[in-house]
């Protein structure tokens, strides 16, 4: 009798510790899901991705309802695979109309560089002409509008509606793609060190808009919804017990049903170092609150012209870095946009760790939000760069910089570029640009000298564009988008 009891006992642990839930299903898995939908952009994180065979660790753009009858289904996928450590797809599903019953799909396959157990940058653009995934900042795969799949429709012209931005860890069935799945591996963690959003403005990226660092669970239960579904290939059901935050990381989980924990000591990866997300090409309004890294401060509604938010609260030693882009080298002029009640106040101007300007002092303007501008001048060089703000006395308020190039009347300095060639130059009619590479221009956007957008004029599929007809004489900043890529260079209108 005793032997029997304890066979029962044996027995009934073995039920309790590998459980089904009511879904039928012995594992629990993490998913979020942003609460807004977005249009278009540019969507950028850095992961740390799971090595266990047969899970996957995703970062997926859904529209809501896409798996119903009579709803156009739209998604885009970047999906690692456990069972390879260098292996990961991207992947748009789409289909072309509401009551469109054949799903379509176009696997693009990557293995250049290591994927699981390490910090990867992964990116996707999404826009009406493109979608482009890189990872590490290298473009791996590019799909244009028009570009017919295999199955014979245009992916880029049919998702084209919001769709929610989100993260799962999750564990297919044995033998399926993402290989052989074994218990005894488990428990298996994703992590997210931080998100970025740039909106699609109709011609490029506009600053970062969102950004998630997951300092605290609230940048998870504020900013998305916990799933706790399932699907027919997934042999888990997601669970809040299965999505966290660690140490500044966002954690999801894949577990027995019963076992669901968060992720402990050397599960835990060292996160990686913050990127530098260089979101402001030159000229351009930097507002104060679109800004890369800070230290110390505070924003807040301001009520100068323009709206948005001010940079305040300051103390010294605090800072903030923006990531600039700078087309061409030279001088520019830049209008600090300055607030302040006391006065005697003032900040340090820093490009890559250099100072530029040892102070800018701020006199008293009347208010906290009585706004006036301060001009200096900086000497800036091509590239990408980081430029500081670092608080030397307290008490005032930024509101933005406006970064313009001072005026040039001549052809001195122009863009040299062995890529592409702009014939004539200087021109009094039109002039063209060519790559010499033979790939097609996009786009190009025309900005004038002081740094405003007069133009943009789209391509046609060639490798040669003719512009200039309709511009008034003087010097025009030239932003080129083609198949490879972005390149820059001024023309003169005589």
């Amino acid at each position: 009798m005793k032997t029997i009891y304890i066979y029962l006992l044996i027995c009934f642990i073995a039920i309790l510790t590998n459980a089904q839930d009511a879904n039928g299903r012995w594992y629990s898995a993490g998913e979020i899901q942003s609460k807004t939908a977005v249009q278009y952009g540019r969507f950028e994180f850095s992961m740390y991705a799971s090595n266990v065979s047969g899970t996957t660790s995703t970062f997926f753009m859904w529209k809501d309802g896409s798996t119903e009858a009579n709803v156009q289904w739209n998604e885009l996928d970047i999906e690692t695979f456990g069972k390879s450590a260098n292996s990961w797809q991207s992947n748009p599903i789409w289909e072309y109309e509401t009551n469109d019953a054949n799903t379509k799909r176009w696997e693009g396959f990557h293995n250049t560089i290591p994927i699981a157990k390490t910090w990867v940058k992964f990116t996707l653009e999404w826009t009406p002409n493109y979608i482009a995934w890189f990872n590490n900042g290298t473009e791996v795969r590019r799909i244009l509008k028009g570009q017919n799949a295999p199955s014979g429709t245009d992916p880029v012209g049919n998702i084209a509606d919001p769709m929610r931005m989100c993260f799962n860890h999750w564990a297919t069935y044995p033998g399926n793609w993402l290989g052989a799945f074994n218990a005894a591996d488990l428990p298996s963690f994703q992590f997210v060190d931080w998100f970025t959003y740039q909106k699609w403005n109709g011609t490029g990226f506009d600053a970062v808009s969102i950004r998630y660092d997951f300092n605290t669970i609230a940048d998870v239960t504020n900013n998305y919804n916990v799933s706790t579904h399932t699907f027919g290939e997934n042999q888990c059901t997601f669970s809040t017990k299965n999505v966290g935050v660690v140490n500044g990381m966002l954690w999801l989980a894949i577990t027995g049903y019963t076992a669901s924990r968060a992720p402990a000591g050397d599960e835990i990866p060292t996160g990686p170092t913050q990127p530098v997300v260089y979101n402001h090409i030159l000229p351009k309004k930097v507002e104060a609150e679109q800004f890369n890294n800070q230290v110390g401060l505070q924003f807040e509604t301001t009520t100068d012209a323009g709206g948005g938010q001010n940079l305040g609260y300051t103390d010294a030693g605090d800072y903030v870095e923006y990531g600039i882009e700078v087309p061409s080298s030279g001088n520019y002029a830049i209008d600090f946009r300055i607030a302040s009640m006391t006065g005697n106040a003032g900040f340090s101007v820093a490009v890559d760790g250099a100072t530029k300007i040892n102070e800018v002092p701020v006199a008293a303007t009347g208010g906290w939000q009585t706004w006036t501008s301060l001009n200096q001048t900086l000497a800036l060089v091509a590239g990408k760069h980081t430029l500081r703000l670092t608080i030397t006395k307290a008490g005032f308020n930024l509101n933005w910089m406006d970064i313009k190039q001072s005026t040039v009347t001549s052809l001195q300095d122009f863009d040299s570029n062995a890529s592409f060639s702009v014939s004539p130059q200087p021109f009094t009619s039109s002039t063209t640009i060519s790559l010499k590479d033979g790939t097609s221009i996009e786009f190009v956007s025309i900005y004038n000298s002081i740094g405003q957008l007069v133009d943009v004029v789209h391509g046609t599929g060639e490798a040669q564009m003719t512009l200039g007809n309709n511009l008034a004489t003087g010097l025009y900043h030239l932003v080129i988008r083609s198949t490879t890529g972005i390149q820059r260079t001024k023309i003169l209108k005589q």
